[in-house]
């Protein structure tokens, strides 16, 4: 992307920005520097995590399975790890597997109406959103249906 060449053509920092997908003051940056930065380069090596501190993070996992990704991280790196925070969540998740494994923070996909309506025994449909852990929304839908027990 060549925001300079854009510029000579006469489109403006805002229309560069909706062409793009960025703001018009990162556009305006970008002018003023002679184009976007470089895009930083990580070897591969530094991406993940040595065979030591692998041994570091499984002996804190054992201890206390449910610490989390940034726990351990703040851990090892008062130790001396160099590398990122993204390295070691990466590492994590490849031992136990992803934390919200329903989506991401928490939000769980909802279950048909017939599995919500059969078990509460509603005479109307009930879903819940789950917006965060602490406060549950209800969106109740004006449509009465029927219920069928099982028995």
């Amino acid at each position: 992307m060549d925001v300079q060449a854009m510029r000579r053509q006469g489109l403006t920092y805002k229309e560069i920005g909706e062409a793009t997908g960025y703001h018009p003051a990162t556009i305006a940056k970008w002018d003023r520097l002679g184009g976007p930065p470089a895009a930083r380069v990580v070897a591969v090596e530094d991406r993940v995590v040595d065979p030591v501190w692998a041994d570091r993070l499984t002996e804190l996992l054992v201890g206390n399975s449910r610490l989390l990704a940034t726990s351990l991280f703040d851990i090892i790196r008062a130790e001396g790890f160099t590398g990122s925070y993204p390295t070691v969540a990466r590492w994590v998740n490849e031992q136990r597997g992803p934390r919200f494994p329903h989506g991401r923070h928490g939000h769980r996909q909802i279950p048909p109406d017939a599995h919500w309506t059969s078990t509460l025994g509603c005479l109307q449909r009930v879903r819940v959103a789950v917006v965060n852990s602490r406060r549950p929304v209800r969106l109740i839908s004006s449509k009465p249906i029927s219920v069928h027990r099982h028995r």
